[in-house]
């Protein structure tokens, strides 16, 4: 027999896992839309996706489909592209 404490505890432990992981993801996926946006901001034109609604929700769903270490290093990779651009602005002026 189940304990039903027991399940309904183990239930709500699951349900917040599955938050939490829902919430970092969501975090993982604005830090990369921001990070987009500056580096559009910083020339690079082709980091333009996050401008439009309708394709920024679009990417939004593709991005959500990645798991959270892919999220990381994306953001990772465009965090340290971010990093190079402003160096690079800073030793030209």
């Amino acid at each position: 027999m189940r304990n039903p404490k027991l399940t309904a505890i183990l239930r709500q432990a699951v349900m917040e896992n599955e938050t939490e992981l829902r919430h970092e993801k969501i975090c993982l996926i604005e830090d990369i839309m921001k990070a987009k946006r500056l580096l559009y901001g910083l020339g690079q034109i082709q980091h333009n996706e996050f401008l439009h609604p309708i394709a920024n929700a679009k990417k939004f769903d593709e991005l959500y489909e990645f798991n959270i270490q892919q999220l990381s290093l994306v953001r990772d990779g465009y965090t340290a592209k971010i990093n190079e651009l402003a160096k690079s602005q800073i030793k030209q002026h």
